[in-house]
């Protein structure tokens, strides 16, 4: 009898092992753009253990990627099922969520992620960017800010609370805001850098704020005039 339970121990710790390998493979896969084949082990992954909660987080990833948004709010949900403490699903599901519009529901999840990962800057980020959507100006504010607090090298957050003190009619907050941000995509850049030209001199900036626009000055001009 000892035998038979032995076996049956080996057998099921080689499932979770093959089912691991399925879900490394996947990401790799998706890792280098090969969606439609890293699903196809994400899916091996759960057919030999359906309570990889970290296999149905990033199936769910993979799914989004094309476009079947439906299936995949299926896996984060069976992901939160199984780990309700997993802070990166969360994040997930809400960026979902907000990509179709159910701000509420999204920031819901943001809260969630950030219940349990208390620096996680990605989610106070995307928390700001619900928030905004929502026309919730001051706490977005306050979620770029607690990102930046944690991450002050973090460029979407820095951008974003720039975009948030711009909306809200305070350009000079907007402009330092941005003054730091040199790593942009090239429609961030420009639009920000058509800003930052609409409103020259910058002459209530203070001396480190100045130094940092004359580093800035070329790059502006040059993405100005490609604009």
């Amino acid at each position: 009898m000892e035998i038979h339970s032995n076996y049956f121990e080996s057998h099921n710790n080689r499932d979770i092992s093959y089912a691991e390998d399925h879900l490394n493979f996947g990401l790799a896969l998706y890792k280098v753009g090969k969606v439609d084949e890293a699903i196809v082990q994400y899916q091996n992954a759960l057919e030999i253990n359906p309570d990889l909660a970290l296999a149905h987080n990033d199936l769910a990833n993979a799914l989004v990627k094309i476009g079947r948004t439906d299936e995949s709010i299926t896996h984060y949900q069976k992901a939160l099922d199984l780990n309700p403490q997993y802070a990166e699903a969360y994040n997930n599901f809400g960026n979902v969520l907000m990509q179709i519009n159910q701000l509420d529901k999204a920031i819901a999840q943001y809260q969630m992620a950030l219940k349990y990962n208390s620096a996680y800057v990605s989610a106070y980020n995307n928390l700001g960017i619900a928030f905004l959507r929502k026309g919730r100006i001051e706490d977005a504010i306050a979620n770029y800010q607690k990102a930046l607090q944690i991450d002050p090298s973090h460029i979407e957050a820095r951008y974003n609370l720039g975009c948030a003190f711009y909306k809200e009619g305070k350009v000079e907050e907007a402009i330092a805001s941005w003054l730091p941000t040199t790593i942009l995509t090239d429609r961030k850049r420009k639009l920000v850098n058509m800003v930052l030209l609409s409103h020259w001199p910058f002459d209530w900036l203070n001396q480190s704020h100045r130094q940092s626009r004359n580093m800035l000055q070329a790059i502006m001009l040059r993405d100005y005039l490609r604009f």
